[in-house]
C-alpha cells in the first residue's frame, strides 16, 4: 500500500491539468472494481490505473500511451516491482488508446476503466473541445463521437465493463442528443 501511495504522489506532484480528480481517480476505482469481477490482481491494476496517464501530464497528449508506459516502466524498475507484473502494466498502458480486440484481459480492463470514467465527465470533455474554439453544437458532437467509439471498442469488450457502465451510456447519450437538439 506504502509504494501505492508513492506512486499517486508522483502523478499529483505533476498534474497541472488537475487530471487526478477529473479522470485518474475515477479510472482507478473503476479500474479496481473490474479487476476484482474479473480476478485480476487488485494491486497491480491499481498501480496502472495511477501511471496510466502520466505519459500526458509529463509530455503531453500525443502518443501519451507509449510515452506512459516508459515512464511506469522506469518507475516501477525504481521500487523493484516484480518484473512480470511490471510487464503488465506496462503492457496495459501503451494498449489503454488502442481499438484493438485481441488484447490480454488486464488491459482490456484499464482500457474499460478509462472509457467508463468519461461517462462520468463527459461536460468535461464538451469544455475540452470548447476551449479549442469548437462551437457547443459541434462539441457535444464530437463527445458523443468519442463516447460512441470508447463504447463500441473499449467497454463492450469486456462484459463486466458492459454491464456495469449500460445505464450510465444511455443517459449520457440521452442528454448529450437532448442538448444537441436545442442547438440551432
Amino acid at each position: 500500500m506504502e509504494l501505492i501511495k508513492q506512486i499517486e504522489l508522483k502523478v499529483k506532484e505533476v498534474d497541472d491539468l488537475n487530471l487526478w480528480n477529473s479522470h485518474i481517480r475515477l479510472v482507478r476505482d473503476y479500474a479496481i472494481k473490474l479487476a476484482k469481477l474479473e480476478n485480476e490482481d487488485v494491486e497491480t491494476m491499481e498501480i496502472a490505473a495511477i501511471l496510466h496517464d502520466y505519459g500526458r501530464l509529463k509530455y503531453g497528449g500525443k502518443d501519451h500511451p507509449m510515452t506512459g508506459g516508459e515512464l511506469a516502466l522506469k518507475i516501477l524498475q525504481m521500487y523493484k516491482y516484480p518484473e512480470e507484473k511490471v510487464q503488465k502494466i506496462v503492457l496495459a498502458i501503451k494498449q489503454h488508446g488502442s481499438k484493438e480486440q485481441e488484447i490480454p484481459d488486464f488491459s482490456k480492463i484499464l482500457r474499460a476503466a478509462d472509457a467508463m470514467s468519461r461517462l462520468e465527465t463527459y461536460p468535461y470533455l464538451i469544455a475540452l473541445y470548447m476551449e479549442k474554439d469548437m462551437t457547443f453544437k459541434y462539441a457535444v458532437e464530437k463527445t458523443i463521437k468519442k463516447l460512441e467509439n470508447n463504447w463500441d471498442y473499449k467497454i463492450k469488450s469486456l462484459g463486466s465493463a458492459r454491464a456495469m457502465s449500460l445505464t450510465m451510456q444511455h443517459q449520457a447519450m440521452r442528454i448529450l442528443k437532448i442538448n444537441l437538439s436545442l442547438v440551432k
